[in-house]
């Protein structure tokens, strides 16, 4: 298991508009993918993510949005790959906590009866500085027969709004919300608690984001490394 874990790959950040259809602050054209590459502390490569933007279906006051998410680790080759489906009602985004789930644990998990119950990372319809934001939190069991083999808790907690930055990364300088929370990951005897702070800018969605430890050291980040379509 890894010892941090990020959110924002997957951070899609809408607000509602004045004929009441979601306004989409990232590209999210069918076929838009980003790149993500994970740094450690030392700023080593550890692996890299990929998001693609698979389909796009709006209605007057939702949409819903279907995308793949891929792992690799750091010599390239894939851990794993899982669709999810995302989706903006009236305003809120609304982000599947299972797409949390790190993708090695989902992939030690085939075949196996899941369990999941969930309580989603929600974006009001806009966001201003010093706002703070709901929780969420996944509980994820995995079965054998009837047998619990596996119980994996996410929980995000004291999420708030820092300050609007411009920030730098390889796939270019960004104007961003600078957002902060706290997660609690506990699976079997493992309990991992990290800080995290992420940058996110319209239009593109999340560009970087850094984990700490509970002493406030940097344990690794995260930077888009390039944004296609």
């Amino acid at each position: 298991m890894r010892k941090f874990l990020f959110f924002p790959v997957v951070i899609l950040l809408m607000s509602l508009a004045q004929d009441n259809i979601c306004e989409v602050y990232i590209p999210i054209d069918e076929g838009t993918k980003l790149t993500y590459e994970d740094y450690n502390e030392k700023d080593k490569l550890q692996g890299s993510q990929s998001i693609e933007i698979l389909s796009v279906r709006k209605s007057d006051a939702r949409i819903d949005i279907g995308s793949k998410i891929e792992s690799f680790d750091k010599k390239g080759e894939t851990l794993g790959e899982n669709e999810f489906n995302y989706s903006c009602e009236n305003g809120v985004f609304t982000v599947d906590m299972e797409s949390m789930v790190p993708a090695e644990s989902m992939k030690g998990m085939e075949g196996m009866e899941i369990t999941i119950d969930q309580t989603d990372l929600k974006f009001p319809a806009s966001l201003e500085v010093g706002q703070t934001l709901p929780d969420a939190s996944i509980t994820f069991k995995a079965a054998t027969n009837g047998i619990n083999v596996m119980t994996m808790v996410i929980d995000i907690t004291e999420r708030k709004v820092e300050a609007a930055e411009s920030i730098e990364v390889p796939a270019g300088t960004f104007q961003c919300l600078k957002l902060s929370s706290k997660s609690k990951t506990k699976m079997g005897f493992v309990n991992v608690e990290v800080s995290s702070i992420d940058w996110i800018s319209p239009n593109v969605g999340s560009v970087r984001s850094e984990s700490y430890d509970k002493k406030g050291n940097l344990e690794g980040y995260r930077v888009l490394k390039s944004l296609s379509k």
